[in-house]
C-alpha cells in the first residue's frame, strides 16, 4: 500500500515512510527512537564527499545542498513534525521541501540515496559522535601566539587577524561539522565578505604543510577532551551503488589536470572547475589530495625573521663572540658577511652576552656602492633607483646621489623607461605578442585578465583586486581589441562571467613557463590578490 502511495506523497513523507525504496514501512515507536539517535552521527554541514555526489554541476547552491541534506536525513522513520525532527541540527525551513522536490524531480534516485544513507547510519553508526563534539566545542581555543607558532613550524605566514580567525573557523568545521552560515555559532560568517575571504583567500592559500599542522592541532584538541575518534569521516560510497545521482564520485577527477591548472597555471578553483566541467567543491576536494608547497617567504616576512632570530640565538653565543670578534679580530661587517645576520642583531646578542663592541659607531654608516656594479644595474638591467635601494638597504635618494656622483645616466622616466618597452618576443604565441609588442601596459592588461577569471562579474572582481570596474572594463576591452578576439562572456543575472573559447586558450598560453616568467617580471600581481583566491559576492553567487 505504501509503495502504491509513493507517487502521491510529498518528498518529506516519501523519506519518512521510505517509499522510494523496495522496503517502505510505517513509522513506529522503535523507528522514532532510532531516527532521534541518528542525529548523533550527522554533521550540520554535509560531508564533502557527499556534497560532490549530490550537488548538480549547475543550478543549485552548495550551502543549500550541504545544510538541507543532513536535515533531510533525520526524517526517515521519524514521526515528528519536520521542525521538531531537525531541531538538533538546523530547524526545518519551508524551502527545504522545495530543494528536495527539485532534486527528486531532476534525479529520482536522490531520495532513495538519502534513505540508504540513513539506514547505513542506523545499522553501522559512525566513528564520530557529532552530538558530543557539538556540546564540547562551541568555539576553538587557539590564541594568536599559538597560531603564529603553528605557522612558523611549517614556514607559513600567519597573516593578520582575519587569517587567524579563518584558521579557527577551519578547525571548528573539522571538529564539529558545523555550518558557518548558521548564525548561532560564535565563529559564523557575519557577512558575505567574511565568507568569501574564508573560501577563497584562506582555503586558496592553504598549503599542504599548514593543512596538516591544523589537522594535528585539531586532533590534539580532541585528545585534550578525551575523545578518541578520527578527525573526519564519511559514509562509504557503496551506500548508493547502482543509483544515478546529480554529481560525480569524488575520485572521478583528473588529479594531474587539477595540479596543472591550480599549482602550475595558478588558476582559481572556480576557473579550474569550469575548464574541467565539475563543481568548485570537487576541485577543492581534489586540491586537498594534492601536495601544495608553501609560498616562498621574503627575507622581511615574519617566518623569515623568525628563522633568522632562531638561528641567531643558536649561533651567537658568548663563545662565538669571543672566538670570532675578540680572538680572530673580525669586525661586525665581516661577521655579518659570513653569517648573513645583520650587524644590529649581532650587536644586540653581543650586548646580551656582555661582550663590549668597539666598532658600534660604524653600524649606521652605509656600505659604499661600487660604481661599476651600479652602472651595470642601471644601464644594462634598467633597474630603478628604488629597486636598487631595496637590495642594498639604502634609501632611493642615496642611490640617486650616487648615480649623479659617478655620472651614471638614470633610467628614462615614464613609458620609455619601462623594462618591457621596445622588446619583442618571437618565441611567444601571436596573441600575446599582439598584446605586448606595441601599446604600453600590455603585460598589465594580460595580468588583469588573468586576475578576473573566476569571479562572477567585473564588479565583484573590481572589489576583490581593488581596481575600479570602469578601469577593468576598459583594460579588457583594449586587450580584446589588441588581440582581435572576444575573451569574456559577460555575466548576466544568475549566469556568472566566463571566458570564451579564445579566453580559455589565452589563459593556457599565459600558463606557459616563458609567458608566466615575463608576466611576473613585467606585471607583478597587485597587492591583496593571490593566484587561486578570487573573492565572490554573495549577491551574485552563493556557495
Amino acid at each position: 500500500m505504501l509503495s502504491a502511495a509513493d507517487a502521491h506523497l510529498i518528498p518529506t513523507d516519501r523519506l519518512r515512510y521510505r517509499t522510494p525504496t523496495s522496503t517502505p514501512r510505517l513509522v513506529t515507536r522503535e523507528s522514532a527512537a532510532v531516527a532521534a539517535e541518528r542525529a548523533r552521527h550527522l554533521p550540520e554541514y554535509l560531508w564533502p564527499e557527499w556534497i560532490i555526489r549530490l550537488r548538480p554541476v549547475a543550478g543549485s547552491f552548495t550551502d543549500t545542498i550541504a545544510t538541507d541534506i543532513p536535515a533531510a536525513l533525520l526524517l526517515p522513520g521519524n514521526p515528528l513534525h519536520n521542525k521538531a525532527a531537525t531541531a538538533e541540527l538546523t530547524p526545518w525551513r519551508g524551502n527545504r521541501s522545495r530543494t528536495l522536490s527539485l532534486l527528486a524531480e531532476r534525479n529520482p534516485d536522490v531520495l532513495t540515496a538519502l534513505v540508504n544513507l540513513a539506514d547505513y547510519l542506523d545499522i553501522h553508526g559512525s566513528p564520530i559522535d557529532y552530538r558530543r563534539r557539538r556540546a564540547q566545542f562551541t568555539d576553538v581555543a587557539m590564541n594568536r601566539r599559538q597560531w603564529e607558532e603553528l605557522c612558523y613550524s611549517v614556514d607559513a605566514h600567519p597573516g593578520q587577524a582575519t587569517r587567524h580567525l579563518n584558521a579557527r573557523r577551519y578547525l571548528f568545521v573539522q571538529l564539529t561539522g558545523a555550518s558557518l552560515t548558521n548564525t548561532r555559532h560564535p565563529l559564523a560568517f557575519p557577512n558575505a565578505g567574511d565568507k568569501n575571504d574564508y573560501l577563497f583567500a584562506f582555503h586558496g592559500g592553504l598549503s599542504t604543510p599548514l593543512r596538516q599542522a591544523l589537522h594535528d592541532y585539531a586532533r590534539a584538541l580532541l585528545r585534550s577532551h578525551s575523545i578518541d575518534e578520527p578527525l573526519t569521516w564519511a559514509p562509504p560510497g557503496h551506500c548508493v551503488t547502482g543509483l544515478t545521482l546529480p554529481g560525480r564520485e569524488p575520485d572521478d577527477i583528473d588529479l594531474a589536470a587539477v595540479d596543472q591548472l591550480i599549482n602550475r597555471q595558478r588558476l582559481t578553483a572556480s576557473a579550474a572547475a569550469v575548464m574541467l566541467g565539475v563543481t568548485t567543491e570537487h576541485v577543492r576536494y581534489a586540491i586537498s589530495q594534492l601536495h601544495r608547497p608553501g609560498k616562498h617567504n621574503g627575507r622581511n616576512t615574519p617566518p623569515a625573521s623568525r628563522r633568522l632570530r632562531e638561528r641567531a640565538t643558536a649561533l651567537l653565543t658568548a663563545e662565538f663572540f669571543r672566538r670570532e670578534y675578540q680572538d680572530a679580530g673580525k669586525n661586525l661587517r665581516t661577521i655579518e658577511a659570513e653569517t648573513g645576520i645583520h650587524r644590529k642583531l649581532l650587536a644586540k646578542h653581543a650586548k646580551a652576552h656582555g661582550i663590549e663592541l668597539t666598532d658600534l659607531r660604524t653600524l649606521n654608516k652605509p656600505v659604499p656602492l661600487d660604481p661599476d656594479w651600479l652602472r651595470e644595474q642601471t644601464e644594462v638591467h634598467q633597474r630603478s633607483a628604488t629597486d636598487i635601494a631595496a637590495e642594498v638597504e639604502l634609501t632611493p635618494e642615496t642611490v640617486r646621489r650616487n648615480l649623479i656622483r659617478f655620472n651614471i645616466a638614470r633610467r628614462p622616466q615614464g613609458f620609455a623607461g619601462m623594462p618591457s618597452h621596445g622588446r619583442t618576443h618571437p618565441d611567444l604565441p601571436q596573441e600575446i605578442r599582439r598584446a605586448v609588442e606595441g601599446p604600453p601596459h600590455g603585460w598589465l592588461r594580460l595580468r588583469r585578465f588573468q586576475q578576473i577569471i573566476g569571479y562572477p562579474s567585473i564588479n565583484v572582481a573590481s572589489r576583490a583586486i581593488k581596481v575600479s570596474a570602469a578601469t577593468l572594463t576598459a583594460q579588457i576591452a583594449k586587450l580584446e581589441a589588441d588581440i582581435g578576439k572576444s575573451l569574456l562572456n559577460r555575466g548576466r543575472p544568475r549566469h556568472p562571467m566566463t571566458p570564451t573559447e579564445d579566453g580559455h586558450a589565452l589563459l593556457a598560453m599565459l600558463g606557459h613557463p616563458r609567458a608566466a616568467e615575463l608576466l611576473d617580471r613585467y606585471a607583478k600581481p597587485l597587492r591583496g590578490w593571490r593566484p587561486g583566491d578570487p573573492r565572490r559576492d554573495r549577491t551574485t553567487q552563493r556557495q
